[in-house]
């Protein structure tokens, strides 16, 4: 729903930076499109998308992504989109909330290039702040962040690596990307120390 669409829809500054020059992209998950809308204008790509809502969908129609796909990815008679091939396919905080994430990663790996490359964010279940209300019994969902209430699946720093792995994909580049408020920019440097124990989100770019 509208809702929905606003709480997620802040641009992730990692990925973004990673995301080529006039590449053609499939960003899966895209919720209003406000990654797309930015890159289209700086960097000249082109943006096909899959999403889930027909609401959500129409605003990424109209922030310039040329092509939209409706699919439920947690259906997966339902993932076929039409044959064409991606220098890029984007998973911005979609992984967690799939029921079968290596089986969807594994289908949409097809639609990439030869050189084509996947770009994965994911939040850190091992964060700091996590294991300390688990210590204390407490679990408790949320609207946002790592303890979203439509979250199926939390990973720590292994498990997003075994998933990779099970999927035959090779980590290029892996970024930590902490989006804090002043008061807790200490992690921005404590992520470098301790990465699994500081991080919020990971970004990886694989092949």
């Amino acid at each position: 729903n509208m809702v929905q669409a606003l709480k997620y829809s802040n641009i992730n500054k990692v990925v973004s930076a990673l995301v080529r020059s006039k590449a053609r992209v499939l960003d899966i998950g895209c919720w209003d499109g406000s990654l797309g809308k930015n890159l289209i204008e700086k960097k000249e790509s082109i943006f096909h998308v899959i999403e889930c809502t027909e609401e959500v969908a129409k605003i990424a129609k109209n922030n310039g992504y040329e092509k939209v796909y409706i699919r439920n990815l947690n259906n997966i008679n339902e993932l076929i989109i039409p044959v064409e091939t991606y220098d890029q396919i984007i998973f911005a905080d979609v992984i967690e909330h799939l029921l079968y994430p290596s089986e969807v990663l594994n289908f949409y790996k097809r639609y990439l290039k030869k050189d084509g490359e996947i770009i994965i964010s994911l939040p850190n279940i091992a964060f700091i702040l996590y294991r300390i209300r688990l210590l204390f019994g407490t679990f408790d969902y949320k609207n946002v962040g790592v303890m979203d209430n439509t979250h199926v699946r939390f990973y720590t720093h292994k498990t997003m690596l075994e998933l990779f792995y099970k999927c035959n994909l090779e980590v290029m580049k892996e970024l930590k990307y902490n989006e804090v408020a002043k008061q807790h920019m200490l992690l921005q440097i404590l992520k470098y120390v301790a990465p699994n124990l500081f991080t919020l989100q990971f970004v990886f770019l694989l092949k």
